[in-house]
């Protein structure tokens, strides 16, 4: 946590909001947004990981939640920038990552992906009938 705070210190952040609760009823996903705030003059969507390591999936799922957000964004910002902020539980060192994949991509390939699982669980559910 204290390199957290060192890392806050350095940047200029302005918080809006934390555990942010979002949903895309059209394609069937919700999910928790760790935080949104302006980090050093940029719209940005945060992440925070306790995991051992930054995933490339973690790019997938913030974009999952800016599709959610976006819409909903009333005088037409845009999130400019994902960033996700690995605290480690071991001690290691403190990582902070912003996404360096397209955003339109991203969620198409997350998507993609959503369409893939929910075809997985039809195939399954159907096994499971015969």
């Amino acid at each position: 946590i204290k390199q957290f705070l060192s890392w806050e210190e350095q940047h200029k952040v302005e918080w809006f909001y934390s555990e942010l609760v979002v949903a895309d009823p059209i394609n069937k996903y919700a999910g928790t947004v760790d935080f949104m705030a302006k980090v050093d003059g940029v719209n940005t969507l945060g992440d925070f990981k306790t995991s051992s390591q930054i995933s490339e999936e973690y790019y997938l799922q913030t974009a999952a939640y800016q599709n959610c957000i976006e819409p909903l964004i009333e005088d037409g910002e845009k999130i400019e920038q994902r960033l996700i902020l690995r605290i480690p539980k071991d001690g290691s060192e403190f990582e902070v990552k912003i996404v360096p994949t397209p955003y339109e991509f991203d969620v198409k390939t997350f998507l993609a992906l959503r369409e893939v699982h929910r075809w997985n669980l039809l195939i399954e559910k159907l096994k499971e009938n015969k």
